[in-house]
């Protein structure tokens, strides 16, 4: 990685802010999220937020590691709303 792209940070939640973080992850989502994969125009992934800890079991995660929809709006409801007020 070429010094010119590095980038100073001083927080994991700064580090996942970044622009370059985040147009790396959303180049990601799109390569695979896209129309040569099956997928429709509704089905894209157009916003998202990068969170500063994985899911844990027993909180968001049940313990079959199926994400708890119900506890992740509520936990996350203020970056929820946030995506969609733009």
């Amino acid at each position: 990685y070429a010094a010119e792209h590095a980038i100073p940070y001083v927080t994991r939640e700064e580090l996942l802010e970044s622009a370059p973080i985040v147009e790396l992850v959303s180049d990601e989502i799109n390569s695979r999220i896209c129309s040569k994969r099956g997928f429709r125009e509704f089905e894209r992934v157009f916003r998202f937020r990068l969170l500063p800890k994985h899911f844990e079991m027993g909180v968001e995660l049940s313990a079959k590691q199926s994400v708890k929809r119900d506890v992740v709006s509520r936990i996350y409801s203020k970056e929820i709303a946030a995506l969609f007020a733009r």
